[in-house]
């Protein structure tokens, strides 16, 4: 699985103008990532491991913007490189 720090690195390597939760900026092209629903796996009563949902939400009025298209490449690559493990 990936944390939150891996996944934050990916996105500010495609979007250095990255924010958590909420835009605080300028311009009209920007990017968001929301954590929500913590969960925690469970193991014969014993918790295994926390989840954490996570939302990245892509905002433009530029029609050749491909950040996300950008987004869905490296998130697809990260996933195979932890299914590969």
């Amino acid at each position: 699985m990936m944390n939150q720090e891996e996944l934050k690195a990916i996105l500010l390597e495609l979007d250095p103008h990255l924010k958590k939760y909420f835009w605080n900026g300028s311009g009209e092209d920007y990017t968001i990532w929301t954590p929500h629903h913590p969960s925690t796996s469970m193991s014969d009563n014993l918790p295994e491991d926390r989840l954490i949902k996570v939302t990245v939400d892509r905002y433009t009025k530029n029609e050749s913007d491909d950040l996300h298209l950008r987004l869905i490449d490296a998130w697809s690559r990260s996933m195979s490189q932890w299914t590969n493990r």
